[in-house]
Parts: structure tokens; sequence; C-alpha cells
């Protein structure tokens, strides 16, 4: 990801920042949906599932080194709260690609060998 400040993420998703969160902070790492794949700098998007809640989470992906979670109810972290994760993500992922004028997008589909 390219490097964005949490206020320009909130801008980007139509979030507000929550928490004990400064909005100069920078995403520098990936941006994450599993809190086990976090590394420093990341952003942990917390997703709610049928089994698992990633907003229970939260507080584990920033002891790992989030900057913050993007997520669609307050957490016990730093955090960019959104009405929808999912919509907010695509908004961050479609941001970001616009900066990136020269890339090369590219989808890899299939039914084989996904978990749903």
């Amino acid at each position: 990801m390219i490097p964005l400040p949490l206020a320009r993420i909130a801008e980007i998703t139509s979030g507000a920042l929550s928490g004990m969160v400064d909005p100069r902070a920078v995403v520098r790492g990936p941006v994450v949906i599993d809190s086990r794949a976090v590394e420093p700098g990341s952003l942990f998007v917390a997703f709610r599932g049928e089994r698992v809640d990633g907003h229970d989470f939260a507080a584990d992906a920033v002891r790992a080194g989030a900057v913050a979670v993007l997520a669609s109810r307050p957490v016990e972290a730093p955090t960019v709260i959104v009405p929808d994760a999912a919509a907010a993500l695509a908004a961050l992922a479609s941001a970001t690609i616009a900066e990136l004028p020269r890339a090369t997008v590219i989808g890899i589909t299939g039914s084989a060998g996904k978990t749903t």
C-alpha cells in the first residue's frame, strides 16, 4: 500500500477517527483482514463473519503492529469507524489504484479451491 495518513483514510472511506488515534499516523504496511497476518504499519479491517467477528481481534491486531483498525463499530483500538467495512475497503482500493496511474490491475476469479 502507498503510505497514507489515517486522516486521509478516514476521508477516502467517509469514516470517523475514534479512540486514541493520531490522525497523522501513517499506514505504511499491508491492509489485512486476518489479525494473524498483521505486520508493523498495517491497517486491520474488521469484518463480521458467520462464525467469527473481526472486531473481537482489533486489540490483538494493534498489539501485533497495526496502526489502526477499519471497523463498523467502536473497538478498543485506534479506529476509523465506517458504516460498511466492505464498501470502505473498496473505496480505499480504488483511491490507491488512482494514485498509481501506471499500475496494471489483474483480477483472478474462479470457484475451485476457495472457501466460502
